[in-house]
């Protein structure tokens, strides 16, 4: 899934991230790591300085499936 959002103010991404996108501190640290925050197409930190029309990105990974599904019959009752 990917997230975008244009600034209308400035600030730092971070900023941005907490407050317009409601996004946790938890997840903005897990996402940094991942190179996943973009700034006009560029992976930035979140320490980066947004100015007013630049297109911040986030994109949201899908965690990888440990178990394969299998196909069975399902009965409910």
């Amino acid at each position: 899934m990917e997230l975008r959002h244009r600034a209308e103010r400035e600030g730092k991404l971070s900023t941005f991230l907490k407050g317009e996108l409601s996004m946790s501190t938890g997840l903005i640290n897990r996402l940094k790591t991942q190179s996943c925050l973009l700034v006009n197409g560029q992976p930035v930190r979140t320490n980066y300085p947004v100015v007013p029309g630049d297109e911040i990105r986030v994109l949201l990974l899908e965690p990888e499936t440990r178990y394969p599904p299998e196909e069975m019959a399902l009965s409910i009752l």
